[in-house]
């Protein structure tokens, strides 16, 4: 209950009536279909330089992202808040967000490989699928189809999926020697 006084009934009131086109607008770029248009373009710019790696990479990001959400909705069962009247009634659950693991998972691999491809403008990239992902999140709470909680777990949840896709990649390119162990035979420095 205090939770909610201190951050939700906050977010909500704060956004203006007229801003509700832009928010949904927002958080339709977490939605299944805009992610996996962004998907489907990225791997066929991935497919178009041969970069069959990359590909593998985003790829196997995505399926992992997807099946993750679904096992941890189906294991967890949090129900959806019932904060304010939304445009929306969606009848699945709750935890983790969806939209908010997707943008930190497939957005922030996007934004990883595109910085490759432009290493100059590698900051600004970042800076730019940093701001989209939590845009994404806050627009979820916002609409109140989640929970705060709900917008961090699938963030949590995104980024280790994010990061296993680098691991995998990065090992996978000898760009760094994660993968191997150390000289010692050991396994520590």
């Amino acid at each position: 209950m205090i939770f909610r006084l201190w951050m939700e009934d906050p977010l909500h009131t704060t956004a203006p009536a007229r801003l509700t086109p832009l928010i949904v607008g927002v958080t339709a770029l977490g939605s299944a279909p805009v992610v996996l248009l962004a998907v489907l373009v990225g791997a066929g710019l991935l497919m178009a330089r041969h970069a069959t790696r990359q590909l593998k990479a985003l790829l196997g990001v995505s399926v992992l992202t997807e099946a993750l959400n679904l096992l941890l909705k189906s294991l967890i069962h949090r129900q959806r808040p019932h904060l304010w009247a939304g445009l929306w009634s969606l009848t699945d659950y709750s935890f983790p967000s969806g939209h908010s693991m997707a943008a930190m998972a497939i957005y922030g691999l996007l934004a990883y490989l595109l910085s490759l491809y432009y290493p100059r403008e590698a900051w600004l990239i970042k800076l730019g699928a940093a701001g989209l992902i939590l845009a994404i999140g806050a627009s979820r709470m916002l609409l109140g189809v989640h929970w705060p909680t709900d917008v961090l777990g699938g963030y949590a949840a995104g980024a280790c999926v994010l990061c296993a896709g680098v691991y995998w990649y990065e090992g996978h390119t000898g760009r760094i020697d994660l993968l191997k162990p150390h000289a010692n035979g050991r396994g520590d420095a």
